[in-house]
């Protein structure tokens, strides 16, 4: 009878034993995914990368979506905090392919947002320039994720007849501080990280 309890109880505390482990690796298993999929919201050369970007055509116009996912340059993150706004720009060009000669392009949108940090409310403020919205955030990663959000915007300048013709969009966005205070101004001469471009992506209009 008493090797059955010894046993009992040695099977007890395997089984204990063995629900700790998958415990911590359940644990630790969260901890990773949570850990990768935040995007960190700037380093020390930052980032900016246009990870979406199309064309619907519709009756009279084309309309564009797009997603930028933007990483702040550490020089950035600074003068964000020190109370400089940050402008972000995404440029709009219609290109036209040639056959014999340089492809043409011209300038037919530039999206504008502009972000500050208001130090005594703890917020992020966020305003479109073109449509004159406004938003507070918390948190800087939610502020950059909606700068990045351009949803269903009308491109009056592009024309009906693009299939014949060959023309494409190409996009490309920039963050650049606004206006620098004079310790952050001099340093701006040493370094180029208060001025940020992604590369451009090309979309063929149908």
């Amino acid at each position: 009878m008493g090797s059955i309890i010894v046993f009992c109880r040695k099977q007890r505390q395997s089984i204990s034993h063995y629900s700790m482990r998958i415990l911590k690796i359940v644990t630790l298993l969260i901890f990773f995914i949570g850990f990768t999929s935040v995007m960190p919201v700037w380093a020390k050369d930052g980032n900016i990368e246009i990870t979406t970007f199309n064309a619907k055509k519709k009756v009279k116009h084309y309309e564009m979506n797009a997603v930028v996912m933007y990483q702040l340059s550490a020089d950035l993150h600074r003068a964000l905090s020190h109370g400089v706004r940050v402008n972000s720009y995404l440029n709009i060009y219609l290109g036209k392919h040639r056959s014999w000669w340089w492809n043409s392009s011209e300038t037919i949108a530039q999206i504008v947002f502009q972000l500050r940090y208001h130090s005594l409310s703890k917020q992020y403020i966020l305003t479109r320039a073109d449509t004159n919205q406004s938003w507070n955030f918390r948190s800087l990663p939610r502020a950059l994720k909606k700068m990045g959000e351009i949803k269903q915007y009308t491109l009056l300048k592009a024309p009906s007849n693009s299939a014949s013709d060959n023309y494409y969009l190409y996009a490309q966005a920039k963050l650049s501080a606004q206006k620098l205070s004079f310790p952050l101004k001099v340093q701006s001469y040493f370094s180029n990280k208060y001025v940020m471009e992604s590369e451009g992506v090309l979309w063929s209009l149908p």
